[in-house]
C-alpha cells in the first residue's frame, strides 16, 4: 500500500503542468462520522484551481472519540489522502470539489480490567465532495465523504483554511 501512495504521488507530480500557479494552505476541522462520533482534525492542500488547473490534492489527519462499550477505551484515527477537481462558483469566491482518496484507518481497544489491546489498520477508498469560500487568507468550508473498505462510514465535515502561499 506504500508504494501504491508513493507511486499516486510521483504520478502527479508529473502530471501537474510545470507552469501552473497554485495555492498552499493549512487548516483545522470538525467532523461527525456514522459509525465513530465526532473527531477534530488538520489538513494541508495545494491548490491549482484558481489559477486555471481544476485540481487540488490534500491530507487529512483526524481523531474520533467513539462511544466505547463499558470497560473499553476506544483510540481511533484516519489519515486521508484525497484529489479531487474544483470548479469556481460565486464569481470565483468559492469552489466546489469532487473527487478520490486514500484512507488509512487505525483502531485501538483496551479494556481497563484485563488490560487486553486489540489494534488494527485498514486501507480504505475514499469518494467526497464539498464547498469552499473563499475570504481573504481564510476559507470556510464543508464536505462529506464516504469510506469504503476500512471504516465503512459517512463523515460530514466543516473547517477553514488558512491560504499561506501563493505560488507561479
Amino acid at each position: 500500500m506504500r508504494r501504491l501512495m508513493v507511486l499516486a504521488f510521483l504520478a502527479g507530480l508529473v502530471l501537474i503542468p510545470s507552469t501552473a500557479r497554485g495555492q498552499i494552505s493549512v487548516g483545522a476541522q470538525g467532523n461527525w462520522a456514522s459509525r465513530r462520533d465526532f473527531g477534530l482534525g488538520a489538513r494541508a492542500t495545494l491548490d491549482l484551481s484558481p489559477k486555471g488547473v481544476p485540481v487540488a490534492v490534500f491530507a487529512t489527519y483526524d481523531y474520533f472519540w467513539p462511544n466505547s462499550p463499558p470497560g473499553i477505551n476506544q483510540d481511533y484515527w484516519e489519515l486521508n489522502f484525497n484529489g479531487v477537481f474544483a470548479r469556481p462558483v460565486y464569481g470565483g469566491q468559492g469552489q466546489t470539489y469532487f473527487g478520490l482518496g486514500l484512507n488509512v484507518a487505525h483502531a485501538k481497544g483496551t479494556s481497563v480490567v484485563s488490560g487486553q489491546v486489540e489494534e488494527s489498520t485498514n486501507y480504505g477508498l475514499n469518494i467526497l465532495g464539498g464547498s469552499k469560500f473563499y475570504s481573504g487568507h481564510l476559507a470556510p468550508f464543508f464536505e462529506i465523504r464516504y469510506t469504503a473498505w476500512s471504516s465503512d462510514q459517512l463523515v460530514f465535515t466543516i473547517g477553514v483554511d488558512l491560504m499561506l502561499v501563493m505560488f507561479d
